[in-house]
């Protein structure tokens, strides 16, 4: 949108944000299934802990994504 940087600028920073919030929550995921393979209390703990904390940044910059979106959707140019 014209004149509408700063809008542009955090979708485009939340998107990327997400992709790589994603992408550590695969790999907090795999992590937690060795690790309980292995049998490794504290590392399935660790791991748990991480992954619910990036879940929890996730829903937190889907909601930002989704509100900036919503406000492109409405500008007029």
């Amino acid at each position: 949108h014209k004149k509408q940087l700063q809008l542009a600028k955090d979708i485009q920073v939340n998107d990327g944000l997400l992709n790589k919030l994603e992408f550590e929550a695969t790999l907090y995921r795999l992590r937690y299934k060795k690790a309980q393979e292995k049998g490794d209390t504290w590392g399935e703990d660790y791991y748990s802990n991480k992954y619910v904390e990036v879940i929890t940044r996730i829903d937190h910059i889907k909601k930002e994504l989704k509100k900036s979106l919503n406000l492109a959707k409405y500008i007029k140019v």
